[in-house]
């Protein structure tokens, strides 16, 4: 197994019927590792995994919150954008491994499962679409294209003859 995803593997035939919380700190490799690509660098998230182990099934929850690194959409400007996530999955052993809906599947030999997929997924599916830099929002940033735009009208000077035409009334 890869040695990123070595650190995700829980062992649960060791573990004792009941709550066992794992925690994790997740960054850039994890999702290097999965190939995803986005304009983002510099992910620095706390991961809580909750794996409550019962005699015929296991429940996980999972629980992300931190910040990445982002270019904000409008200006350019990079800042780190806080993002969290959640997650809820059943987990039981049968005869056909899969995942369908929150249900996942694993073999009945099965001792062991690598939750880092299901922390990646709740960490992507917990970034925002549109990125925009707090400042932007708050209106103390202005876009790099609507300052050129404001520069742009205040330089131009109107044409005499187009001035006159201010004059005529209808």
């Amino acid at each position: 197994m890869n040695d990123v995803l070595k650190e995700y593997r829980i062992d649960f035939t060791g573990l004792t019927p009941g709550v066992h919380t794992f925690e994790y700190h997740v960054g850039q490799e994890l999702f290097d590792h999965f190939g995803f690509q986005d304009n983002w660098t510099d992910a620095r998230i706390e991961v809580k995994a909750t794996l409550t182990k019962r005699p015929s099934m296991m429940e996980l929850s999972i629980e992300s919150q931190g910040d990445i690194l982002v270019p904000c959409d409008m200006t350019g400007e990079e800042f780190r954008l806080p993002v969290k996530g959640a997650q809820h999955l059943l987990i039981k052993q049968g005869e056909v491994p899969g995942e369908q809906d929150d249900v996942v599947t694993i073999p009945w030999e099965a001792s062991s499962v690598n939750i880092a997929q299901y922390i990646y997924e709740t960490i992507v599916l917990g970034i925002p679409q549109k990125r925009y830099h707090p400042d932007y929002l708050s209106g103390k940033m202005d876009a790099p294209a609507m300052q050129s735009t404001e520069e742009d009208t205040k330089e131009e000077e109107i044409d005499p003859r187009w001035a006159k035409l201010k004059d005529i009334k209808s």
